[in-house]
């Protein structure tokens, strides 16, 4: 399953039932969540829910201010010679692809990918992913709602 999220700003929750986590104590469960391909959130020993925000609202800063420059004038002179002459032309057939993985694009905003690996009691895990910058819950898995198997990996994209 792929899913398209556009820009901006998510909140991650994670819990189980019995908040005692889902490892170590009754299997090896844990999670990842990528963003655009960059892992924001892990984990799996926890007891209380765990929490994760990534990303930003349009409009937010991304940072504070930089320090003026230092320096007023260019720090290299200007090149009056001609640079190197251009690469030769691409290869007329593309390259082989990978073909034990998927191809995903996101045209309009990025890729949020959710991998779950269960512990002995799997239908106690429920998370959710909402846009903070919309309070829209964009997903929300419930107790016995996808995990019904006990150790076992689970991967789902949101695009």
């Amino acid at each position: 399953n792929a899913y398209c999220v556009t820009d901006g700003a998510y909140e991650f929750a994670i819990d189980d039932e019995y908040h005692e986590g889902f490892c170590c104590d009754y299997g090896l469960g844990s999670y990842t969540v990528q963003y655009g391909g960059v892992v924001v959130a892990s984990g799996g020993e926890f007891i209380d829910p765990e929490i994760t925000t990534f990303g930003r609202c349009e409009g937010d800063p991304s940072a504070s201010p930089t320090s003026s420059p230092t320096t007023v004038s260019p720090t290299r002179s200007l090149t009056l010679e001609p640079t190197d002459p251009p690469t030769p032309e691409p290869t007329p057939e593309p390259t082989n692809l990978p073909t034990n993985m998927p191809i995903q694009f996101c045209s309009d905003g990025k890729i949020v990918t959710v991998d779950v690996t269960t512990d002995n009691y799997p239908g106690e895990t429920y998370w959710t992913l909402t846009n903070t910058c919309t309070d829209e819950v964009i997903v929300e898995v419930g107790r016995q709602a996808l995990y019904r198997a006990a150790d076992t990996f689970y991967s789902n994209e949101y695009c």
